[in-house]
C-alpha cells in the first residue's frame, strides 16, 4: 500500500543522495574544463559550404544511396524509436443561425424569472452556465453599446440583452447600485505555520506590532512569501484579485486596523494602509449561455465528414480533395508521434488520433473514419511507421539522400582544394574567399562567421592540433569543406584562484545531471515497454 510505497520512494532517494555526493571533481577534471573554455586560437581558413555548391555540380545514383545506407544505418545517428506521422485535416463543427436562436429563445424563456426572482443574484448562478461570474461588479466600457449606456442609465431591477460575449449569449439584471471602496491597499505576514500554532504566533506578532508599529521589520524576518522584502506591501488591488477571507477582511476593515485572517494560504497578519474613495458601483446577475453546435448540426456534420473519408480514402485523393474542400483547407503535419502522446502538433487532446494512428490494421497511406477531437472533427492520413531499432531505407531516405549528395560534394571539392601554395590559391580554386576565425576554443561548436551552423567538432579539433603555419588538408565536415592554417600560438588561458571556482562548478554541473542519469540508466536496464498504445 501507500506505506511501501513511501519506503520504496525514500530509499531511491536516498540512493539518488549517496550517488550525487560521491561524485567530484579531481584535478585533471578540471584543469581539462578550464582549458576547454578559456584556452583560444586564432585561424584564417577557406570553406566551401555545401550550401553554396549546387546539386547540379555532382552527381550520384539510387545504388549510391543504397551502399550508403548500408553502411551507416546502424550508426546511433540513424537509431529511431518507435513513431508515427500523420497529415490531418481539421473540420470544424460551426453553430447555425439557427443555433444561435435557439440559444436566445432559451435565455428569454428565463428572462421574465430573472427579472421577477426575489434572490435575483442566486437565479442567476443556478442557471448560468459560468456561475462564478454570475454575480459581480459592472467594469465601464466592458460591453457594446448600447448595452454599456444600458446598465449606466436603466434602472434597479431592469433586463439588459440579451447580448453576446465571445461565444456566448448574455442576459443582465441591475441588481443594486451602492457607494463602495473599489479598491485598497494592504500589507501582511504569512507565517509558514499552520493551524493553531500560526494563530498563537500571528496574537503574538500582533500586539508586538500595536505596540511597536514596526509592521514592515517583522513582515522582513516572519513574512514567507515575496512580499517580505518589502514590508508586506501587497500594493492597490481592486476586488476580486484575492481569496475571498482576505479580500473581505481588507475591504470590511478600517485603515491601521491589525487583523489575522486565516486562508487557504495559511494564517496572516493583514494592515490595510490606504482605501480609495468610495464610488458608485452597480452590480449585476447574469445568465450566460454558450452559442454550441446543436445535437442537429453536429449530426449533419458528421455526416459530412464521413462522406468524405469515403470518397477519399487513399493519399492522393485525399491531398487533391483538401486542395477543393470549401475552397481549400489546410493539411496539417504531424511527425514522429511516440506511443501514448496526448498532444500532437498543432492538436490538443489528440488522444484518439494517435490511438488510430497506432493500430495494428492501419497501414501507410491509409485514411481514418472522423475522429472527434473536441468541438471539431478530424481526418487523418497515415504517412509513416517507424519502429524501434534500425530505420528502413524509406524512413530515412532523405536523410540519406542528403548525406550521399554531401559526400559527393565534399569529394569533388576535397580535390580542387588539397593542392595550392598559400590560402589563397585553394580559395581561388574553390571559388571561395581566405577568411579569419578569432577567439575559437575547445568549447566552439564551429568557427564564427563561417557560414555553418552544424556542429564542427573534428574543424575546432585541428584548430587547436594544426602547427603554427602549416596548411591543413581539406576536411570534410558537417556543413562544408575547410582548409585550415594556424596563424599564431594558442593563448592559453589561466585561473585565478587555482581553479577552485572551476572545480566546484563542474562539481555542482555532474552533480546536477546525477538523478537523471540514474534514473535513465536503470530504464534502460529493465528494458520496460509501453504498450498501451497498442489497438487490436
Amino acid at each position: 500500500g501507500w506505506t511501501n510505497l513511501f519506503i520504496t520512494k525514500r530509499q531511491r532517494e536516498l540512493f539518488d543522495l549517496m550517488v550525487k555526493n560521491g561524485i567530484y571533481s579531481n584535478n585533471i577534471d578540471v584543469k581539462w574544463a578550464s582549458i576547454s573554455i578559456n584556452d583560444r586560437v586564432t585561424v584564417d581558413y577557406v570553406v566551401k559550404t555545401y550550401a553554396e555548391i549546387p546539386d547540379s555540380a555532382i552527381t550520384w545514383t539510387e545504388s549510391d544511396i543504397r551502399a550508403y545506407y548500408n553502411k551507416h544505418k546502424k550508426d546511433r545517428d540513424y537509431k529511431q524509436e518507435t513513431s508515427r506521422s500523420v497529415e490531418y485535416i481539421k473540420f470544424p463543427v460551426v453553430p447555425t443561425s439557427g443555433d444561435s436562436a435557439d440559444v436566445r429563445n432559451s435565455l428569454l424563456s428565463l428572462s421574465d424569472q430573472l427579472k421577477s426572482a426575489p434572490n435575483d443574484s442566486a437565479f442567476a448562478t443556478t442557471n448560468a452556465t459560468t456561475p462564478g461570474l454570475a454575480y459581480r461588479a459592472y467594469t465601464f466600457g466592458s460591453l457594446a453599446e448600447p448595452f454599456n449606456m444600458q446598465v449606466l442609465t436603466d434602472t434597479v431591477g431592469d433586463l439588459v440583452g440579451p447580448y453576446s460575449e465571445g461565444s456566448s449569449l448574455k442576459i443582465s439584471k441591475i441588481t443594486k447600485r451602492v457607494e463602495e471602496v473599489d479598491s485598497v491597499q494592504a500589507r501582511h505576514i504569512l507565517l509558514k505555520e499552520k493551524g493553531d500554532i500560526a494563530k498563537v504566533k500571528a496574537d503574538s506578532l500582533k500586539k508586538v506590532i500595536l505596540k511597536e508599529n514596526n509592521f514592515a521589520a517583522m513582515a522582513a524576518i516572519y513574512g514567507t512569501d515575496g512580499t517580505k522584502d518589502k514590508g508586506g506591501d501587497l500594493g492597490m488591488f481592486a476586488r476580486g484579485n484575492m481569496v475571498k477571507e482576505f479580500e473581505n477582511a481588507c475591504f470590511n476593515g478600517k485603515v491601521g486596523e491589525v487583523q489575522i485572517v486565516e486562508t487557504s494560504f495559511g494564517v496572516h497578519l493583514v494592515e490595510v494602509t490606504k482605501k480609495n474613495a468610495p464610488r458608485l458601483v452597480t452590480y449585476l446577475s447574469t445568465i450566460d449561455k454558450p452559442i454550441e453546435a446543436s445535437p442537429a448540426t453536429r449530426t449533419a456534420a458528421y455526416n459530412q465528414v464521413s462522406e468524405f473519408t469515403i470518397n477519399y480514402g487513399d493519399s492522393a485523393s485525399f491531398r487533391n480533395a483538401a486542395d477543393t474542400l470549401n475552397g481549400g483547407v489546410p493539411i496539417n503535419p504531424a511527425k514522429n508521434i511516440r506511443p501514448n502522446a496526448t498532444n500532437i502538433s498543432g492538436l490538443s487532446n489528440a488522444d484518439k488520433v494517435v490511438q488510430w494512428a497506432y493500430s495494428s490494421k492501419v497501414e501507410v497511406g491509409e485514411v481514418s473514419p472522423p475522429l472527434q477531437v473536441e468541438s471539431q472533427w478530424i481526418v487523418a492520413l497515415l504517412t509513416e511507421i517507424k519502429e524501434k531499432g534500425v530505420p528502413t531505407l524509406e524512413n530515412v531516405y532523405d536523410r540519406v539522400k542528403d548525406e550521399v549528395i554531401k559526400d559527393k560534394k565534399a569529394e569533388k571539392y576535397a580535390e580542387m582544394m588539397k593542392s595550392g601554395a598559400t590560402l589563397q590559391d585553394i580559395a581561388t580554386a574553390a571559388s571561395s574567399t581566405v577568411k579569419r576565425g578569432e577567439n575559437i576554443t575547445l568549447k566552439s561548436t564551429n568557427i564564427p562567421g563561417s557560414g555553418v551552423s552544424q556542429p564542427e567538432n573534428e574543424l575546432i579539433g585541428v584548430c587547436f592540433g594544426l602547427k603554427k603555419d602549416f596548411i591543413s588538408s581539406p576536411i570534410k565536415g558537417k556543413g562544408g569543406i575547410y582548409v585550415v592554417q594556424r596563424t599564431a600560438d594558442i593563448i592559453e588561458g589561466s585561473s585565478a584562484d587555482n581553479y577552485a571556482s572551476d572545480r566546484e562548478n563542474l562539481a555542482n554541473s555532474l552533480q546536477s545531471r546525477a538523478g537523471m542519469g540514474i534514473f535513465n540508466s536503470m530504464k534502460e536496464e529493465a528494458n520496460i515497454v509501453d504498450n498501451r498504445f497498442e489497438q487490436n
